[in-house]
């Protein structure tokens, strides 16, 4: 997606937008750590020589990240439908039509304008100017494109302790959460082009490193201490002037037994 020069500077409409859109973002850079970590404890676990000695407290983190994810999800969607952005595109229809690119290149300005008419067939169903009816229209398909949000998150973790009948077919799992994550990107993604004219990166810069490693080593092993148990330290020598734990982590790994057990 192309950016142009179009900019909407002091804009209720930009502004609720852009922190519905920050707050999305923010929300789901989550979801990797969790999918990543999940895969390393299911690669931990496969392996014969490890002992089971699975840190329950570590588990109940990951628990508590996982349910907090679809939660905060949950509650960007609210701040979507009830008193943010699509109640003030209510009040002007008008900025979800999809109208002329004003950038200066005459190609980027074709580019960006056929984008925009294509998202804005996406949101409405048709190229002409919005209407109210057609804002309501949309709204009402994200609610429900978003339901399953509301239905985990209102009957399933938020109430856990609360519920009076079994609710767990409400609950998402992990790997089928990426479905509602992907719908409210595509949603946000042709909001943003079609209001504003700019396309926008839907994610934040990854720091975090090797924690999903880490994570699954202090969940599957016990410790940091058991895990380096089973890898072996990593030693400064002449030849390796710089050595790193997660080297050695992997070379074991691709052995079919890690150290003998010093416990």
């Amino acid at each position: 997606m192309t950016a142009t020069t179009d900019t909407s500077i002091g804009d209720p409409v930009v502004d609720e937008l852009d922190t519905a859109l920050f707050a999305f973002l923010l929300v789901k850079q989550r979801y990797p750590i969790l999918m990543a970590t999940a895969a390393e404890m299911d690669r931990l676990r496969g392996r014969s020589d490890i002992r089971r000695t699975a840190n329950d407290a570590a588990i109940q983190i990951m628990r508590d990240s996982f349910d907090m994810l679809v939660i905060d999800l949950y509650s960007v969607r609210e701040r979507l439908t009830r008193n943010g952005l699509f109640d003030l595109l209510k009040e002007t229809p008008s900025r979800l039509s999809p109208t002329p690119s004003t950038a200066p290149d005459s190609y980027l300005a074709n580019l960006v304008t056929t984008q925009v008419r294509q998202a804005a067939i996406r949101l409405n169903g048709t190229d002409q100017p919005a209407t109210l009816a057609m804002v309501e229209a949309l709204c009402a398909r994200f609610i429900k494109d978003t339901k399953p949000l509301d239905e985990d998150r209102n009957r399933v973790r938020a109430h856990r302790y609360q519920q009076k009948r079994d609710t767990s077919n409400l609950f998402i799992v992990l790997p089928e959460l990426q479905g509602q994550i992907d719908v409210m990107r595509l949603y946000l993604e042709d909001l943003y082009l079609v209001i504003t004219h700019n396309g926008h990166s839907m994610d934040l810069a990854d720091s975090s490193g090797h924690l999903a490693e880490d994570m699954a080593d202090i969940i599957v092993h016990g410790s940091i201490n058991a895990a380096c148990n089973y890898y072996g330290l990593p030693r400064k020598t002449k030849e390796n002037p710089t050595p790193w734990y997660w080297h050695a982590r992997e070379q074991t790994l691709e052995r079919a037994t890690g150290h003998p057990d010093v416990w």
